[in-house]
């Protein structure tokens, strides 16, 4: 029996009858339960350590995984962890300028003056 307490909204259930809050719907991840071995292992309460798994298929892809959420910036923990930037939210901040579209008005009819005086000088 694994007592969890919700961070959202502070329920305390089982997580081993619930994996989802009961109240909310939120999944809280229960304590650790990784200890170091005498030997310098990490052992984990279920029984399963680096040694049992080290050549298996489930070990390559948990630390595969692993590698890409501290990347990514999801392995902070529930609480103190900083959402990761959007790339929505990194364009916020670039405002558009105003006068650009003056500007390249300016500029076509600057292109069309050129050009008009041009070919009227070659077909006038």
């Amino acid at each position: 029996m694994r007592k969890v307490r919700c961070y959202d909204c502070g329920k305390s259930y089982d997580f081993d009858v619930d994996d989802f809050c009961p109240r909310c719907g939120a999944f809280n991840q229960p304590g650790k339960s990784v200890r170091i071995g005498a030997d310098g292992a990490v052992v984990r309460t279920e029984g399963l350590n680096e040694k049992n798994h080290a050549g298996s298929f489930v070990h390559q892809e948990f630390h595969a995984e692993n590698r890409v959420r501290k990347a990514v910036g999801l392995s902070k923990g529930a609480r103190g962890a900083a959402a990761p930037a959007r790339p929505a939210a990194r364009q916020q901040g670039k405002k558009k300028n105003p006068i650009q579209p003056v500007v390249w008005i300016i500029i076509l009819i600057i292109a069309f003056n050129i050009l008009s005086t041009i070919l009227g000088a070659l077909f006038g």
